[in-house]
């Protein structure tokens, strides 16, 4: 884990993600990837009446110029906030379009970690696959962790882990395995049955999981419960999680996973900062 990226539009949301991955970074020895994605003008722009205007090529490029500039003194701004920390912030720009996007710049940079700030299931959406960041997820052996509220000395000691045994394969496991590791943090596998799988079952696959992945301190555990999400909830009060860990099935998986009628509205309630583990293999 030496390489986080935390994209930002400059909002305290984003400010909210930034402060997350300074504590990760600082725990982990890890540089943080500052960056702020511009999306080029297609030559219209709006008058303040609301009617579009013709933008001269010229113009439009002038106007792309001082958006740059502008946005590397407000990168280099919101690094000076960190300048006592030990931890090195390096920004970035890019530029989205149809072929160049996030998921390039994960791959290009071999980045570990996005750490993200939402504000809820609008701008989660928008975040993840609106015109901001449509691609941030497709870049899919990247776990993501989405920060709600703002979060001091984030140094996570229970996650609570929300597993569905039914699924036949489970992608990025490892990835919170290395990150409980990291964080000497107490995994607590739950499973709430609300389908009839029996207990003895659902222990015995909990339990395969958790050695198969080489978790070292963990807990394992079920309940019976037809409401998945405020069963979850509770529990992770009662343990007094730290933060949240759920897995996709991949490019497909994560966007049903978010975007379910459980998860979504986890993600979306949740104080705790949320673990989104997604590996293609």
């Amino acid at each position: 884990m030496k390489r986080i990226l935390v994209p930002t539009d400059f909002t305290d949301t984003a400010e909210n993600g930034l402060d997350v991955a300074a504590d990760l970074a600082e725990e982990l020895n890890a540089e943080i990837l500052l960056l702020n994605v511009i999306y080029p003008v297609r030559g219209t722009t709006f008058t303040a009446m609301g009617d579009i205007n013709k933008m001269p090529r010229g113009e439009a490029d002038r106007f792309m110029v001082e958006l740059v500039r502008t946005n590397k003194v407000r990168l280099q701004e919101e690094i000076k906030n960190y300048e006592d920390r030990n931890i090195t912030i390096t920004p970035h720009i890019d530029f989205e379009n149809k072929t160049h996007g996030l998921n390039h710049f994960v791959k290009e940079n071999e980045v570990d970690f996005i750490v993200i700030g939402t504000k809820g299931s609008k701008s989660l959406t928008e975040y993840l696959f609106g015109s901001h960041t449509e691609n941030i997820i497709k870049a899919s052996d990247c776990p993501v962790i989405s920060i709600k509220e703002p979060t001091k000395d984030f140094k996570p000691k229970n996650i609570v882990f929300a597993v569905d045994i039914q699924k036949e394969e489970y992608y990025g496991i490892d990835d919170l395995q290395e990150f409980a590791e990291e964080f000497n943090s107490q995994v607590h596998f739950l499973y709430v049955m609300d389908d009839g799988v029996d207990n003895n079952e659902a222990v015995s696959k909990l339990q395969n999981l958790a050695d198969s992945n080489h978790f070292k301190n963990y807990t394992i555990n079920t309940l019976e419960n037809s409401n998945v999400e405020n069963t979850i909830k509770k529990f992770a009060r009662r343990k007094e999680a730290d933060m949240l860990a759920v897995v996709s099935e991949g490019k497909k998986g994560i966007k049903e996973l978010i975007f379910g009628s459980v998860t979504n509205d986890i993600i979306n309630n949740m104080h705790e900062p949320v673990l989104v583990m997604s590996k293609e293999k």
